[in-house]
């Protein structure tokens, strides 16, 4: 996902299963980290509609970051990374 420097944004994903069981997702949070040095830069709990995890993100620098998501699904831990790049305007 592409970002401007200073923009503040809503990043979402859907959480989807190969199975056709039903299941239900809970303790999303999210973590912000800066490619370059390994920081997190930002972290806190997602916001959970139906399938839809989100946050809202704005990074600071102009550098590469990757936003992970993580959250449970009965015993398992999952965490799904998305690619941020932020650019000077």
């Amino acid at each position: 996902m592409n970002f401007l420097l200073g923009e503040k944004r809503e990043v979402t994903i859907r959480i989807t299963s190969r199975k056709t069981d039903p299941f239900v997702i809970r303790n999303v949070k999210y973590s912000l980290i800066k490619n370059v040095t390994g920081e997190e830069v930002a972290a806190g709990s997602g916001a959970l509609i139906d399938k839809d995890i989100s946050a809202v993100i704005q990074p600071t620098e102009a550098t590469g970051h990757t936003l992970i998501f993580s959250y449970e699904i009965g015993n398992e831990l999952l965490k799904a990374k998305v690619p941020i790049k932020v650019e000077k305007i």
